[in-house]
């Protein structure tokens, strides 16, 4: 709290505190170099967070330019605060009864002030009475934009991506005036500000609001389903026509509200019987269509809901909706996901990638969000259940180790997909017993071999009654990357939970809907129409796509909130092509005016996965207060999209294909200093321990000609990603170093790189290309590092040998590894685990060529390094091969032996285990023990 009296920044002198909300405090002070009274924002104390501080940047860059005199100007701007205008004055007070001449001119005056900030492509995102001051003379201003957000179009944000307020995916606002479409998640548009309107119309109208429960979800559904009781039962002398308009205003699916506060304002006037003379605006770009509805897929949508509704009550279901790109596939997910909300269910949501990050990927998510979910729902459950299958869903999701809940609970070794399967279904069962279980899993035909293993184990064993869905989207023609997928398809596809729903072309009069609900439900005229058909040919996206590419051609224009055709240029206009097409055009006019824009944007154009503000700073080389509002520029007209993690605000390019265009012209002596700053920064995060993404920081190293940290980095990044078994990825990455070592001629990390390849090669069976890995590795072996590198690549050929039955070439190339081994008994001691490894894959050669004798021998040899160790699986291991000779030779008291020695060793290794238990029962029926 500052006290009275306070002097702040050495100028401004604190009198009183006005207010407060969710990230600052607002003080009434003296400016003393100004001469006059202004009111101060400072950030809270309690609340210093990085979003914080974003929110208060944010509010005053959203109106630092506006001038309009029902909206508070802003005057300084420094790190925690700003100043803005005084008004002596009160919240406006909706509970009192006012006239109808009184609500209709406070709602045309505030409806004003919402068609200028509408018109700076800017959202309030908080509506409500509290932020609207009606001062001491009458004045009415409206205030605090702390979750104003840009209008951008649709294809310049990630689906999903939060926008630049909090409201993109999230609910952040008051729930009494919240649209019902963010608490869907979907973004907001204007018609969401218009909403908030409605509930302040209707609030001023009736003395109460629409919707009014002390429990937040109860609240949320009414304004999701309920209908509001007609201002007019309330208040009799309410005129029908602003009935109307407040119940407009009120309606739950944005396309039936009014599209524009021009068509309020018009409606309100004739009610006040007052003449509104507007000067029709004209707004052009593909920011100001809305979002297109979802048309044409009723029979896929009651489908799902019908399946959803058949796992509520125990009857799990699998759907897969497949179809080629653009055709909806992932927006009908959402909607099912949408409407889902704020219903029984628990909702899990993951998305594959091409190159998953770990071997379980994206179920490792999934079970995250079970965990989470279980937790939340029932403690008790979830600690009884980690008892029995606590193990196994850490050997799927080793982050949840960092939960308290699972700190007694150890990774269950051994873990084969099938039992994986088990334990993760065990999960999804404890928390159907909560709740409803709805998985949407999208981008299915990226999942790579063991994910596409997961997926069949999973539907394979779906007990009857778990209350479980799991919505899968994929591509219909995925190409060769999704083979796995397709074969787990063709397993599944004869199963009675399995069902498929392909996506087909969308009729002539769902494209025209679609356009139209893009353009405030416009009618297009028939020519407009057939052509907009033509080009889509059925498919929703493409229809979406050239509808923003005429707007961004402004070849369809909104004029007075109604979008009309500019037939001349509408003749010249290209129907087709990327809405990265039109960004580029709008670059290149941007850039003419506002040089420094440039700057920003090959900043981001570096960072393919987008930079946080510190990073484009020091990469555009622009002052602190530019970039600000450089940034602010670039997200409203969709040149840049904007999305939070949990630490930072990110930006990104808003089109990919806007990269190469904003690269090419730049010097390769400057563009090696960008990618230099971009490294700098980003060690700097790291040094702070800040998540940095370790490959594209190797990248920035390689471009900047620093090789050396390149490597470094990047071989970092490999094998974070080979240990959490994401093989792609881990590949790619090690490519990348092997080319990084050839340019830096370091031989000794290229050998690293070329061994750690083998290995993956190996475990993806790729026989070919492991060895040609693991020979590479042998052939440039130097350094300190020379012995362990060869030890390890006649290992790998060794293996690739034996498993091609070639036993002569395994023996050799297992020789040489023993021979690498020191003479010296002292340093022969450190070296147990290469002897132990050496001796059972000797052992292992003489047992496939029936050789018992030399395969017990080097089998012994092995048991003799570890008998007095503490790795219980090699004990396992190699007792095993040992009862196998054994029993190979009938000597079967000390098969017996070894095999059940064998079996106490592998607890807790289903894979070990279930080997032991084959040889024994091999032992057993030998012996005509058979019921052993």
């Amino acid at each position: 709290m500052v006290s009275p009296a306070t002097l702040i920044d050495r100028r401004y002198q604190i009198e009183a505190k006005i207010g407060q909300g969710a990230s600052g405090v607002v003080y009434r002070v003296y400016d003393t170099k100004q001469k006059r009274r202004v009111a101060l924002k400072v950030l809270r104390t309690d609340v210093k967070s990085s979003d914080a501080l974003q929110r208060i940047e944010r509010e005053f860059h959203a109106i630092q330019s506006m001038r309009h005199p029902n909206i508070l100007s802003v005057f300084d701007f420094e790190k925690n605060f700003f100043t803005m205008e005084y008004v002596e004055g009160e919240p406006l007070d909706t509970g009192r009864r006012r006239d109808v001449h009184e609500i209709v001119l406070l709602a045309t005056v505030i409806c004003r002030a919402l068609r200028y900030i509408h018109a700076q492509s800017v959202l309030h995102g908080d509506l409500k009475p509290a932020h609207v001051i009606v001062g001491a003379h009458g004045e009415i201003k409206l205030i605090d934009f702390g979750l104003a957000e840009p209008l951008v179009p649709d294809g310049a944000r990630p689906h999903g991506a939060p926008g630049t307020g909090s409201a993109g995916t999230s609910a952040a606002g008051t729930l009494d005036y919240m649209a019902p479409e963010i608490f869907r998640g979907r973004r907001p548009d204007l018609r969401s500000d218009l909403y908030s309107l409605g509930v302040m119309l209707y609030e001023m109208a009736a003395g109460r609001l629409p919707f009014e429960d002390e429990d937040p979800v109860r609240l949320i559904m009414k304004h999701l389903e309920a209908v509001p009781v007609s201002p007019r039962e309330i208040r009799a002398d309410l005129p029908r026509e602003l009935e109307r308009v407040i119940l407009r205003l009120l309606a739950k699916d944005p396309s039936d509200r009014f599209a524009s506060t021009d068509a309020v304002l018009e409606a309100l006037t004739v009610i006040g019987g007052q003449k509104e003379i507007l000067k029709a605006r004209v707004e052009k770009g593909s920011r100001f269509l809305f979002e297109p509805k979802l048309v044409g897929r009723e029979e896929e949508t009651s489908l799902l809901d019908r399946s959803l509704r058949e796992a509520v009550s125990g009857h799990p279901r699998v759907m897969l909706l497949s179809g080629e790109a653009g055709m909806g596939r992932t927006r009908l997910l959402s909607e099912l996901r949408a409407r889902s909300l704020f219903g029984p269910c628990e909702i899990l949501t993951a998305t594959c990638e091409a190159e998953p990050a770990s071997a379980w990927a994206p179920f490792d998510a999934i079970i995250e969000q079970a965990v989470f979910a279980l937790q939340r729902r029932s403690p008790a459950r979830l600690a009884e259940g980690l008892a029995r299958w606590g193990g196994g869903v850490l050997a799927l999701a080793p982050d949840l180790a960092q939960q308290e809940a699972f700190r007694e609970a150890r990774p269950g070794r051994g873990t084969d997909a099938r039992r994986a399967a088990l334990d993760f279904l065990s999960l999804l069962g404890a928390l159907s017993e909560e709740a409803p279980v709805l998985c949407v899993l999208d981008d299915a035909h990226h999942l790579d071999r063991a994910g596409a293993q997961m997926l069949v184990h999973l539907v394979e064993a779906l007990p009857p009654g778990l209350r479980l869905m799991i919505a899968l989207a994929a591509d219909a023609r995925p190409g060769d990357a999704a083979r796995a997928f397709a074969e787990a398809k063709a397993v599944l596809d004869h199963g009675s939970l399995w069902t498929e729903r392909v996506l087909g072309p969308l009729g002539k009069a769902a494209i025209v809907r679609l356009g139209a609900s893009m353009m405030g439900g416009t009618d297009l005229d028939e020519r407009f129409s057939t052509r907009l058909v033509e080009v889509a040919r059925g498919n929703p996206l493409i229809a979406e796509q050239a509808i923003r590419s005429l707007a961004e051609q402004e070849a369809i224009f909104r004029k007075g909130g109604t979008w009309a055709v500019d037939p001349r240029a509408l003749e010249t206009a290209q129907w087709t092509g990327r809405l990265g097409d039109w960004l580029w055009r709008k670059v290149r006019q941007m850039v003419k005016a506002a040089p420094k824009h440039l700057e920003a944007l090959r900043a981001a154009a570096i960072l393919p996965e987008g930079g946080g503000f510190e990073v484009l700073l020091a990469v555009s080389r622009l002052d602190t207060t530019v970039l600000y509002y450089v940034l602010s520029d670039l997200v409203r007209e969709g040149l840049l999209s904007e999305s939070a993690d949990r630490t930072r605000r990110r930006y990104a390019l808003g089109a990919e294909s806007l990269r190469a265009g904003l690269l090419e012209e730049v010097p390769p002596k400057r563009l090696s200093k960008m990618h230099e700053a971009a490294a700098e920064a980003l060690e700097a995060d790291l040094a702070r321990g800040v998540a940095v993404p370790l490959a594209a920081l190797a990248e920035h190293h390689a471009a900047s000609g620093d090789p050396k940290r390149a490597i470094e980095h990047g071989l970092r990044a490999a094998e974070g990603a080979a240990l959490r078994q994401g093989y792609r990825r881990a590949l790619s990455q090690y490519q990348r170093v092997l080319a990084w070592c050839t340019e830096a001629s370091d031989a000794a990390s290229a050998t690293t790189a070329s061994t750690a390849l083998g290995r993956l090669h190996y475990a993806a069976g790729d026989l070919a290309q492991a060895k040609g890995c693991f020979e590479e590795a042998a052939e440039g072996a130097v350094g300190p590092s020379r012995l362990t590198h060869l030890r390890e690549a006649y290992e790998g050929l060794g293996r690739i040998a034996l498993r091609r039955r070639s036993f002569e070439e395994a023996l050799g190339h297992f020789q040489k590894f023993r021979a690498s081994l020191s003479k010296d008994p002292h340093e022969r001691a450190q070296e147990t685990d290469e002897t132990f490894r050496v001796s059972l894959w000797m052992g292992r050669v003489h047992q496939a060529r029936q050789e018992w004798d030399e395969a017990l021998r080097h089998f012994q040899s092995a048991a003799s390094l570890v008998s007095q160790g503490a790795d219980p699986a090699r004990q396992a291991e190699v007792l095993r091969r040992i009862g196998e000779v054994h029993l190979a030779c009938a000597r079967l008291a000390p098969a017996q032996e070894s095999l059940r020695l064998a079996l106490r060793h592998a607890e807790g290794n289903a894979g070990l285990a279930f080997r032991a238990s084959l040889s024994l029962c091999e032992l057993y029926r030998c012996t005509g023990q058979l019921e052993e």
